[in-house]
């Protein structure tokens, strides 16, 4: 999973005018920013995800290298989620990433396969299978409408309290 810090000068003056607000109400204020800023990211891997290339093929053969298989990247669109909100250090965070197993039963996965997995194959690609990064493209590129997203729902939160 993947983990990132944003700084915003605007956030920052929001959080010094939070000593009227009560603890339940600063984690509810940190809820609603954190996970619309999530959202958004999460709504771009989700499309770079849906975009990538896939391989009908499952086999390894010789010198040519295979894109995902249609159950494994479908495995993937289902699992994407956004973990619950909990306390890190002296801030609050959430995580997305990958949970549970494929529909792609092997003799290794009986079960079906990890999407954590094929995930971090997908991303960073092995011996066999070619490179598709999905993750971090996303998150580079949402960045800055995730913080625009926070902001916007701070504020909102902010203004129908005060």
């Amino acid at each position: 999973m993947a983990r990132t810090t944003w700084n915003s000068s605007e956030l920052e003056n929001f959080i010094s005018s939070l000593d009227k607000l009560n603890q339940a109400a600063f984690e509810e204020l940190a809820g609603t920013a954190i996970y619309s800023m999530a959202n958004e990211v999460a709504n771009q891997v989700r499309q770079n995800l849906s975009a990538l290339a896939t391989s009908e093929d499952k086999e390894y053969k010789g010198n040519s290298k295979y894109l995902i298989p249609e159950a494994q990247k479908q495995g993937l669109l289902n699992s994407l989620g956004i973990a619950s909100m909990r306390k890190e250090g002296s801030g609050y965070d959430v995580r997305i990433g990958f949970d549970g197993y494929n529909d792609v039963h092997t003799k290794t996965y009986p079960q079906g396969q990890p999407n954590t997995l094929i995930a971090r194959l997908t991303e960073s690609g092995s011996t066999w299978r070619v490179k598709q990064p999905f993750f971090r493209p996303a998150l580079n590129a949402s960045k800055k409408r995730a913080q625009e997203a926070g902001i916007e729902k701070a504020k909102a939160f902010l203004l129908r309290i005060i």
